[in-house]
């Protein structure tokens, strides 16, 4: 058996039929469900480090006040590579409204602010650069992205969610738990709790590796009410 066999879906799905009892092709269906409901629970914990991406291309259009960022759920930072280099700042949507009513106003963005999910493209986030490009500028995000599920037989967890191998038997675990519940069974309760605080043990430890302020160069000014650009009209400042 080649190693890869072990981290595939389909042996994956066999190893939850095995400890659920029932290998029969109805559970095997229902085990590649309570598998990649496991990977969602995995992410209802938080961001995991193998989640994080950085340093991603990303580019204007000019005169259009929104971007679209697929594959996205967060975005923790946005730098801007050309014709300048400057790290944009985050401003609170409500806020932005506040301070800029007519937001009409056109040049090389500051400001970014996330406009919320896409409706018609899954896992695409929006946001909203201001002033608005007048150009096309080239830009680097650092973010989060979305677990990927498993959808063929041949899908290894590794490469398709990124997540590193001491971490899959939890996942079985999970679907264990979740096959164990949904069949009424009464270790259901006893397997989900001890998967779900292995699941805690397992995320504190990743989160102390990482910093969730990370970002690729510090910003001009933390506070954005400080900062007040020399080209904008006065109505504007």
């Amino acid at each position: 058996m080649a190693a890869n066999d072990l981290f595939s879906l389909a042996d994956l799905s066999n190893e939850v039929c095995l400890n659920i009892g029932s290998v029969d092709d109805l559970t095997q269906l229902q085990a590649r469900k309570w598998i990649n409901r496991a990977l969602i629970m995995f992410e209802e914990m938080g961001y995991w480090p193998w989640q994080y991406v950085y340093q991603q291309p990303l580019a204007t259009v000019a005169n259009q006040q929104t971007l679209d960022v697929p594959d996205i759920i967060k975005i923790n930072s946005l730098f801007m590579t050309s014709p300048i280099q400057r790290n944009l700042v985050l401003v609170e949507d409500r806020q932005f409204r506040a301070m800029y009513p007519n937001d009409t106003f056109t040049g090389t963005p500051y400001f970014y602010r996330m406009n919320g999910m896409s409706k018609t493209v899954i896992n695409t986030t929006i946001i909203g650069l201001y002033p608005i490009p007048n150009a096309a500028y080239d830009l680097l995000y650092d973010g989060v992205r979305p677990i990927t599920l498993l959808v063929n037989d041949e899908d290894d967890i590794r490469q398709v969610t990124g997540m590193p191998s001491n971490l899959v038997a939890l996942v079985v675990e999970m679907a264990t738990a979740i096959g164990y519940k949904q069949e009424d069974d009464v270790k259901a309760r006893e397997q989900l709790e001890e998967a779900v605080g292995r699941l805690k043990k397992a995320y504190e430890d990743a989160t102390t590796q990482i910093n969730d302020r990370l970002i690729m160069v510090s910003s001009e000014y933390d506070d954005y009410t400080a900062y007040q650009d020399p080209l904008f009209p006065p109505q504007y400042s």
